[in-house]
């Protein structure tokens, strides 16, 4: 190749280099201020993914997404409380990654789900074992992944909870028990049920 023909093919290639970077700063910038908005609420940017990766591939009727969808993106304007303090009634930033990015929707509203029938943190601790048990059934000579904690994946349900507590759970589960034949009085007495004890974890095999 002719030097000139050299010179102006590193000419070019050195001025995608500064694009290139703003472009990966702006990434970096994103990505970090959507991890301190994340653990500002409670939750952790490292459990959201791998919680994504676990209910993500569950596939929600277009019908139930809808409803879901529409009720907890609503936002009300913030409520005074006094000088400096605001009430702020609206999604969150969980909640606004989930309207946008469908694995992150799927776990969103599963996990909604979940905490209306179950307890919180057994459900934390039966997440964090099933993550513990893919952990140690990786073959030999496989990079094992760090697992999220049992407090990092409770901390992410209390977001959760927190942020979709505005859709009626209650009003879906009475009309599934109507279909089922079971009375509205005894949908609303059952209590939340807890799937995982530390007893339990101790005990597995």
């Amino acid at each position: 190749m002719p030097f000139q023909s050299q010179f102006s093919l590193s000419l070019e290639l050195t001025k995608l280099i500064p694009m290139g970077s703003a472009a990966a700063g702006k990434t970096y910038e994103a990505a970090m201020s959507l991890a301190r908005d994340l653990q500002t609420s409670g939750s952790d940017i490292v459990v959201e993914e791998d919680l994504a990766e676990l209910f993500g591939r569950s596939r929600i009727t277009r019908q139930m997404a809808s409803t879901f969808r529409t009720v907890v993106s609503k936002a009300k304007p913030p409520q005074k409380l006094c000088e400096g303090i605001a009430l702020c009634d609206g999604p969150g930033p969980t909640v606004i990654r989930a309207l946008t990015q469908d694995a992150y929707f799927s776990m969103v509203l599963q996990c909604s789900f979940l905490l209306c029938v179950h307890e919180k943190c057994s459900l934390a601790a039966a997440i964090a074992y099933h993550f513990e048990k893919q952990a140690q059934d990786v073959l030999e000579g496989q990079a094992v992944r760090p697992t999220p904690s049992r407090d990092g994946i409770r901390g992410f349900l209390q977001a959760c909870e927190d942020q979709t507590s505005s859709f009626n759970w209650q009003n879906v589960l009475l009309a599934v028990g109507a279909t089922l034949g079971i009375s509205g009085k005894t949908m609303y007495v059952m209590p939340r049920i807890t799937l995982f004890t530390q007893a339990s974890h101790n005990s597995s095999p």
